[in-house]
């Protein structure tokens, strides 16, 4: 929240800490909490549910999202270009002579066709599925598993798909954490990496440059996010029109040794 941080400081403005993960299920006390700490704005960050949404917005006071969106409420939000990010690393896969490209998600809600829980990976597993598409390569259901955005998520979901035995050459994670769970995964059933299977990642954290193979990723600039998301809260305080406003910040192809060139 760096990026948060020095705008609040350039606008002289307060900022405060609160983790609502334990009232979101009381809509009642969260509002109530929410009321009592007399904000001036609210940025929202990460994933929330849309009744939690619609709680804060009861307050009426500025709100803005933070690396979430939730389409049809008139909410204004911050966030990166997922889709066009997802695209970047399956494409940059596709352009090293990859086609068995399997994906591993976040969690989804269960059904006849999955839903993805969180807003920003929807985006990237829509954007792994239409790149395959437009390259003409047919979405293979048992190449993509889904699980709980971290590490351990991200290690499980590559066991299940190891255990299929559906080969493939290139795997994109929809975070870096997932990233770092599916090696070891593939490690274990004696992969090599590159070498046996490529892999590419989403958000740049820090620890991935430092793996082996250092870690192909789309970089998220996190500090841009912080210091637009002050501005569009500041913005609602001093302007009396209710027009929402969603902010797409470009993102970028961080290439360094997790990929392999198929010859």
């Amino acid at each position: 929240m760096n990026g948060v941080e020095q705008e609040a400081r350039r606008s002289n403005i307060k900022v405060t800490y609160r983790s609502i993960e334990t009232l979101v299920q009381a809509p009642q006390e969260l509002f109530t909490a929410i009321q009592e700490m007399k904000l001036g704005g609210i940025l929202l960050v990460g994933p929330a549910e849309r009744e939690t949404v619609q709680v804060l917005k009861r307050l009426d006071i500025p709100l803005v999202l933070v690396d979430n969106h939730i389409p049809g409420l008139s909410v204004s939000s911050v966030l990166c270009d997922n889709f066009e990010g997802a695209r970047m690393a399956v494409n940059h896969l596709i352009e090293h002579g990859h086609r068995k490209i399997a994906y591993i998600g976040g969690p989804v809600k269960p059904g006849f066709r999955p839903i993805d829980v969180i807003y920003t990976i929807q985006q990237r597993s829509q954007g792994y599925r239409t790149t395959l598409l437009d390259a003409g390569i047919q979405v293979n259901p048992d190449l993509i598993e889904h699980d709980s955005p971290g590490i351990e998520g991200g290690y499980l979901a590559c066991q299940r798909l190891l255990a299929r035995q559906q080969p493939f050459t290139a795997l994109f994670c929809a975070n870096d954490e997932l990233a770092i769970g599916a090696m070891k995964a593939l490690r274990e059933h004696g992969l090599r990496l590159p070498e046996d299977v490529s892999m590419v990642g989403f958000d740049n954290i820090a620890l991935v440059e430092h793996l082996t193979p250092a870690l192909t990723t789309i970089r998220v600039n996190k500090e841009a996010i912080g210091e637009i998301s002050v501005r569009r809260l500041l913005e609602q305080g001093n302007e009396t029109f209710e027009a929402s406003i969603s902010s797409v910040l470009e993102v970028s192809l961080i290439e360094r040794s997790s990929v392999l060139r198929l010859t």
